[in-house]
Formats: structure tokens, sequence, C-alpha cells
């Protein structure tokens, strides 16, 4: 359970019914809507027992399910007396100043005040959660499969585009026997190659974000980054051109007379 909720929004949550603005009301908490469902009947307004303590709802929130139990805000001394937390404890201070001052001043100060507590700004913060999972928890998992994926598209690209040369020879020896250099040939393949990978990035970008979208809700809300979008046509090219060097060695191996035998 958190102790203050920002008014501005910002990232893939968002409020869905009440604001910010209801945690200044009295025994007031704003919950997840998409667990609406495990407390019955349950709109703003409505009464709930958390921890012995009398509470009302007075927001809704969407898409703020970490790995764990939904998010639910209040002020911060209803939080204490539900939670039994002491006035002197506190898990960490999430800093925000108003505009002209200074964040970093203000942060240091405080820091010294509380040198027992974890004094971080709120990019601070989603900084280290995101350096977290990615580091020690779902880092490790994806680049896994990302190195898996890498691998077997440059040898099934590798395979591919070698059968076509053997299926081929005779053409690509012709070709040499009327005056083609192997730089042509070579060109042809990395054309072919180019041809591969922009293509497949395309259609694969594409099921991406069509997957992404049919996949989304509150326990999970996947984000394609425009830059992504961008990096991936030029990763897969650099792939497909690096896996025709098995067919443009053959190539170059080839003598322009096996087409008169």
């Amino acid at each position: 359970m958190g102790t203050t909720l920002p008014a501005r929004l910002g990232g893939p949550w968002s409020f869905v019914a009440g604001g910010p603005d209801a945690l200044a009301e009295p025994d007031t908490v704003v919950f997840e809507d998409s667990e609406r469902e495990k407390y019955g009947t349950f709109d703003l307004g409505t009464i709930r027992e958390l921890g012995g303590r009398r509470v009302r709802a007075g927001g809704f929130t969407w898409g703020l399910i970490p790995f764990g139990p939904a998010y639910a805000f209040a002020e911060i001394s209803l939080v204490r007396e539900i939670t039994g937390t002491p006035t002197d404890k506190m898990s960490f201070v999430l800093v925000r100043v108003r505009q002209g001052e200074d964040l970093d001043a203000v942060r240091s100060r405080l820091a010294e005040r509380i040198p027992e507590q974890l004094v971080v700004s709120t990019d601070q913060y989603a900084s280290n959660v995101v350096t977290r999972l990615l580091k020690d928890q779902l880092g490790a998992s994806f680049a896994t499969s990302t190195a898996f994926g890498l691998i077997i598209g440059f040898v099934i690209v590798a395979l591919s585009m070698f059968s076509s040369v053997l299926d081929n020879l005779r053409e690509f020896g012709t070709l040499k026997a009327i005056g083609c250099k192997n730089s042509d040939l070579s060109l042809l393949l990395f054309c072919q190659a180019a041809f591969y990978a922009l293509s497949g990035s395309l259609i694969g970008l594409g099921l991406v974000a069509q997957i992404a979208e049919g996949i989304r809700s509150p326990q999970l809300v996947p984000i394609v980054p425009p830059a992504l979008m961008a990096i991936v046509p030029v990763i897969m090219l650099g792939v497909c051109v690096a896996a025709s060097a098995l067919a443009l060695m053959r190539i170059r191996k080839l003598e322009p007379a096996m087409v008169f035998r």
C-alpha cells in the first residue's frame, strides 16, 4: 500500500474513476479497478474494512499491478494506522518539489536528516525498479531468448540462401560465363539478404504490435518503444548479410566452365 499518488499521470496507468484529490478526504483509499471483482459489489463511496479500519473507496486506478498484489493508495497517516507502522518508520522517501525548486538539493538535505532511509526522486525510483527487474529477474531470461532467436534466425537464413545457390548453380555459372564478376553476384546475394531482412522485420514488427495489443491487461502492459521499431530492421539486415557469407563462398568457388559439362 502506498502513501501518495501523483497528480500528474504518466506511463501506461491512469485513473478510471475519482482522482488524486480524493486522498485528502478522511478515511479514503484509492484501489485498483481490475481487482474490484474480488471485493464484491464495489464502487465509489463503498465502505470496506482494512486492518480493522473502516475506509471508503475514493477512486480507482488501472494498470498498477506489479509482480504481486495490486497497489492501493491513501494518506500517509491512514496507511500507518491500517498497517500498524510506527511514525518513525518508512520504506523509502519519494521526493517531488514545486516548479523552480532544486530537486537534487532537496533530496540531499532530506537524506542527511534521515540517513537510515532511502531518499529518491521519482525518476531515480523508476530507474531503480527497471534496473533491478532487467538485471536480476527478467533481463537474463529475455537476453537468453533474444540470443537464441538471433542464432536460429542466422542459421535459417544461411541455410536458405545456401540451398538457393545450390539449386541454381548452373544459372550462377551462366552469369559468370557471360561476364558477371564475383562482385556482381555478391551484390545480388546482398540484395536478396536485404529483402529477407526488411520483409521479415516488417512482418515481425506488425505481428508484435498486434500481439502486444491482444495481450494488454492490467497485469501486463506491453510497450513497444519506437526506438525498437527502428533498430530491429538494422539488426536483421546485419544478421542476414552475415548469413549470406556461406552462399557467397560457394559462388566464389564456382567455375563458369561447369555450364558446358
